[in-house]
């Protein structure tokens, strides 16, 4: 049958609940346990400077990077507070990455499945467990307990048979258990969905753990609705719904023995849940939604007959001890698989002048659905239970059509300030040809379309969850290479930062950065396939920044760069550094703290193997603005005379072309080593809250030679990309 996404794309889902981190943190996928995807404290990134986001750093995974970082600030030992970014990739690590300049803290290799198609689209949960800040996540078919500090890990279960040994059953003709649902934590338990993928050998289910040990707590089979509990002594740390005792490596008669775990253990492929589950602490309550169950009358295959079985494709609300407490969908049969994968989102809204709790989602029908918390509508009296629930929520509103790679698959953005929902969809039944709009607004009270993207024209689809801070929108991409940022109010879109190929990722903003990754695809059994082709190509964690804010060090590209030295003649020095990036080259605004005529520049050439540098002043008097207001074009210095030190000449256009040229005494930078290898420039203007832009020349390297055994140097690269961080 078909997938949730087509073989070339995928959507990201992820982390957890309230934790005692920095209220300023990101700690969990769609920053908290309501699962909103809105950073209300987030302004240093709003709609009068988007325009000026640029690179920050970016770091190279070795296949794509679906999932979202989770941000908290971290004690490193030997560098003090630290903001850390936490992020998979699908290549078998977990990264612990500075938010400062994108150098790894620490990776952990996760066990390798070779049946996973999805393998790291699991984002992670960071919570002060035991007074120790723990890392929760799910790859593969593994769940991981580890260190935020160190890495080390702490336990590991395994949501199946294992696939270490052997790969034992696990394979994608076999066992095809994964963990793309990201957790969330609660009453000493941790919380996270199963899937197989809709492959009849297997079946999911939901799982919690003891969140200290990671023994399991308890396992709820959807396809019967029992709660299997395991007797407090029990230490069982392989489960699943389908597989045998000995295979699970259970004690003898568990299954017969244990409470609610006698259940039908036929192999269906229902039961999946790669939604994340969102917390409601006050009811204490966990609401997740799984996806479609085909059924059939015929007798000879593995598949149940319609309707579906009861918790296949509903919203389930169930309570932290295992008992399901409600359940709901909008359909009984569905062969066409509109599932649910999007993760509720828990809010208020005005119900006929009275406030009710309710949750949001998103379906691959095209609809929005709103239903109170309770699985009762309070206006027309409409139970979950009633022989006919289908009138249950609040509203419903339809955007497009919807189909088997469309309507909203992916988690919704809510702003409760502004009673506004935002969220993208996904392409519908052609990934090429997308049903239109695909970006959408609704009123949270009434459902009714704020504002859409049309007036983008025939725009791009997403499969990525819709991320939000106040007066931004943040829209991932099927094939565009840019974060699509639009203005929440009336939907134009302000801004499209290059990010690559595809973004399933959500967007991240904290203390004005903005974190995500970037790259589509599925792991077959052909690497042939394109779908598994490109999900191996290695692609990047970026960070971007606005231009002109506290810490934002931008890096572009590198044209051209020449430095001469000649031995015993220091006036022969010279130095040249090019940059017609058009895409990332920012001049300081006139009249800010960073503008040239001002507070002036400085230029600091580096040698990053060695160590050596120097510093070259550029004083304001030189500085002279272009345009009206002035700077508005960008800026030039001169000092023919060389009275301010060695550079004569300096200029920088938004958009075209940053050039800096020095020569003479003035520099004391030589080439008397053999070779430099590489050399980093790096423009600033102003203080902490100033501009700067950087280079680094070392790939296409014409010239290396140093004065060490010759008495002229020469050191001449070009075409140099940008570097991953300033250094």
């Amino acid at each position: 049958m078909a997938r949730r996404f087509l073989a070339t794309l995928l959507a990201a889902t992820l982390t957890l609940a309230a934790s005692p981190v920095a209220a300023d943190d990101w700690p969990t996928y769609a920053g908290g346990p309501r699962r909103l995807f809105f950073n209300p404290a987030e302004t240093s990134v709003n709609p009068d400077n988007v325009h000026r986001l640029r690179t920050k750093w970016t770091l190279l995974a070795g296949a794509i990077v679906t999932a979202s970082p989770s941000v908290v600030t971290v004690d490193v030992p030997g560098e003090g507070s630290q903001k850390i970014a936490y992020i998979q990739s699908w290549d078998g690590l977990l990264y612990a990455v500075r938010v400062a300049d994108g150098t790894p803290l620490w990776t952990f290799t996760t066990s390798h499945h070779p049946g996973a198609s999805y393998p790291g689209a699991a984002s992670v949960h960071v919570e002060d467990i035991g007074g120790e800040l723990t890392v929760l996540f799910g790859a593969g078919e593994v769940f991981y307990s580890l260190s935020a500090v160190t890495g080390q890990e702490n336990w590991r279960f395994t949501a199946g048979t294992g696939c270490d040994d052997g790969p034992g059953l696990c394979g994608f003709a076999n066992e095809r258990n994964e963990i793309e649902s990201s957790p969330i934590v609660a009453d000493g338990k941790v919380f996270f969905g199963m899937d197989v993928n809709d492959v009849e050998t297997g079946k999911g289910g939901f799982y919690a753990l003891d969140v200290d040990d990671g023994r399991l707590a308890w396992f709820f089979d959807l396809e019967s609705g029992a709660t299997c509990r395991p007797d407090p002594g029990d230490d069982i740390r392989r489960f699943d719904g389908y597989h045998s005792e000995a295979e699970l490596a259970l004690p003898a008669d568990f299954l017969a023995t244990r409470a609610g775990c006698a259940f039908d253990r036929s192999s269906t492929g229902c039961g999946n849940v790669w939604s994340s589950p969102a917390l409601d602490e006050a009811r204490g309550m966990i609401f997740f939604a799984s996806s479609n169950c085909d059924t059939d009358n015929d007798p000879t295959t593995t598949m149940p007959a319609g309707p579906m079985p009861p918790y296949d494709e509903a919203v389930v609300a169930i309570d932290l001890d295992g008992t399901p407490a409600w359940r709901w969908r909008p359909r009984e049969v569905d062969n066409d698989d509109l599932a649910f994968g999007a993760v509720p989102n828990l809010f208020s809204i005005e119900v006929g002048g009275s406030s009710r709790e309710v949750l949001g989602i998103g379906n691959k029908d095209g609809f929005y659905y709103v239903l109170d918390r309770d699985g009762i509508n309070e206006t027309s009296g409409v139970a979950w239970n009633d022989a006919d629930p289908s009138f249950l929520p609040y509203w419903k509103t339809q955007v497009v059509p919807g189909g088997e790679i469309g309507g909203i698959p992916a988690t919704a953005s809510v702003d409760e300030d502004e009673r506004r929902i935002y969220f993208s969809t996904a392409p519908g039944t052609n990934p090429v040809a997308p049903q239109q709009p695909t970006v959408h607004s609704l009123d949270m009270d009434t459902g009714d379309i704020v504002w859409t993207n049309s007036a983008d024209g025939f725009a791009d689809a997403s499969f990525a969850p819709t991320s939000a801070v106040p007066g931004l929108v943040f829209i991932g991409s099927v094939v565009e290479k840019g974060l699509r940022i639009y203005d929440s109010a009336t939907g134009e879109k302000l801004a499209s930062p290059y990010v690559g190929f595809g973004i399933a990722s959500a967007a991240a903003v904290v203390d004005g950065t903005v974190m995500l990754g970037h790259g589509t695809g599925e792991l077959v059994a052909d690497r042939s396939e394109p779908s598994d082709i490109v999900a191996r190509l290695p692609s990047r964690l970026t960070a971007l920044c606005v231009v002109g804010n506290p810490g934002c060090r931008t890096v572009v590209k590198g044209k051209k760069l020449i430095m001469k030295d000649r031995a015993g003649d220091a006036s022969k020095r010279r130095l040249v550094a090019l940059s017609k990036d058009r895409t990332a080259i920012v001049a300081p605004e006139p009249g800010s703290a960073a503008d040239p005529t001002v507070v002036g520049a400085s230029l600091v050439i580096k040698n990053p193997a060695s160590g050596e540098n120097q510093t070259f002043e550029l004083p304001a008097p030189a500085w002279k603005g272009g345009g009206r207001p002035a700077g508005a074009k960008g800026y030039k210095y001169k000092d023919g005379a060389g009275v301010n030190g060695p550079c004569k000449k300096a200029v920088i256009r938004p958009g075209k072309m940053l050039k800096v040229s020095c020569r003479g005494a003035g520099i004391s930078f030589d080439l008397d080593e053999n070779s430099q290898g590489s050399l980093a420039v790096r423009l600033a203007f102003g203080n902490e809250a100033g501009v700067e832009q950087c280079m680094l020349f070392g790939g296409d390297v014409s010239r290396d030679i140093g004065t060490l055994l010759r008495s002229s140097g020469l050191f001449k690269a070009k075409g140099a990309p940008a570097p991953a961080t300033c250094r």
